[in-house]
């Protein structure tokens, strides 16, 4: 394995356990040794690759943001029909609920603790991010259906946040979902249906409201 090929696995398995340690026990709380120790990494290379556990969350937020955005910016600059597209956005979040459930989870944590850090990293990043006003494709997609008729008039961003925020909850509360379940006998949670079944009703609740009726 090259050199280049082991410091990149390094980097990555340091990341996992960053933000293990961090979800875990927030900033203050967070011990460099035990993130070397879970990454399987002495603490001299953790350090010598982040000088300080700031520069670390900071790495750490960094990358997460730029794998959530890898993710939003896949959904394409195109002309699909408004239920394709809010469809399209509902699919990219839950997939990021689904497979990067930590990632989302030390966002939370970092807006809970302020937004200090995250909000430096966005603007950074703010020609990047498909829900600007400026040069967003996603805000430019609803702000082109309003000027059209398709869609009453309204407030995009908090549009996307609307469309957004009501997926999370499912995901955020999936272990109690399941603990309840359990409760009330049921053995199994089958999941993938409440989440199916939650695409549609929120995909059917955002239609409703934002589009205009054809007399």
């Amino acid at each position: 394995m090259s050199k280049q090929k082991v410091v990149q696995n390094s980097k990555e398995k340091i990341l996992k356990a960053a933000i293990d340690e961090f979800i875990e026990y927030g900033f203050f709380g967070a011990r460099m040794h035990r993130i070397a120790k879970t990454a399987g990494v002495n603490k001299a290379l953790l350090h010598y690759y982040f000088s300080s556990k700031q520069k670390l969350y900071e790495h750490v937020l960094d990358e997460v943001t730029e794998i959530i955005l890898s993710k939003i910016n896949k959904i394409e600059n195109d002309e699909k029909n408004i239920q394709e597209k809010i469809e399209e956005l509902l699919d990219v979040y839950i997939d990021i609920f689904k497979n990067n459930r930590d990632y989302a989870r030390m966002l939370v944590y970092e807006v809970i603790r302020g937004g200090k850090e995250i909000r430096k990293i966005l603007i950074k990043k703010l020609n990047r991010i498909p829900f600007n006003p400026v040069n967003g494709k996603i805000y430019n997609y609803f702000k082109k259906k309003i000027k059209s008729g398709e869609i009453k008039k309204c407030n995009i961003f908090q549009l996307i946040i609307s469309i957004i925020s009501q997926i999370a909850p499912i995901y955020v509360g999936k272990e109690i979902l399941k603990d309840v379940a359990c409760g009330f006998g049921i053995e199994k949670l089958i999941f993938e249906k409440m989440v199916n079944e939650r695409k549609k009703f929120v995909l059917e609740l955002t239609l409703n409201g934002i589009l205009n009726k054809k007399e």
